[in-house]
């Protein structure tokens, strides 16, 4: 059993350390879950949401986003069925200059054979491997 779902605001109060209250506790707990202490389920749609924050909200560069979520997805007590999926898009995300959802959809289209992407966003055209189709 993981352990409770971690929300997006835990992720946000602890990466931009922007509330009194809340970042420290958030960065206790953080820190607890690091060390293997604690386990969480971290659900994709936290890690969506929490992109969306720091890129739209907080104006972090693709750079900064990637190097506050990429860590949190490596740690064995981190449970998340689209791992593999989610570090793949963080990649594609900042290499690729495409929205972070185009670049979690590119990386699951690269698992399949034939690689291909049902769009019309052209954008996803920049990710090598994988072949964009309209219908």
């Amino acid at each position: 059993m993981p352990g409770p779902v971690l929300d997006t605001n835990v992720l946000l109060r602890h990466m931009l350390d922007d509330h009194s209250d809340h970042s420290p506790r958030a960065t206790a707990f953080i820190q607890r879950l690091e060390s293997g202490e604690v386990a969480v389920e971290l659900p994709s749609t936290a890690i969506f949401e929490t992109v969306y924050a720091l890129d739209k909200l907080f104006g972090k560069t693709k750079h900064e986003i990637r190097e506050y979520i990429q860590p949190i997805l490596g740690w064995r007590n981190v449970a998340n069925s689209d791992r593999n999926s989610l570090v793949r898009a963080l990649d594609l995300y900042v290499e690729h200059n495409i929205s972070f959802a185009d670049a979690f959809h590119s990386a699951l289209a690269e698992k399949r054979i034939p690689p291909e992407i049902l769009s019309f966003d052209k954008g996803i055209d920049r990710v090598r491997g994988v072949q964009r189709i309209e219908p």
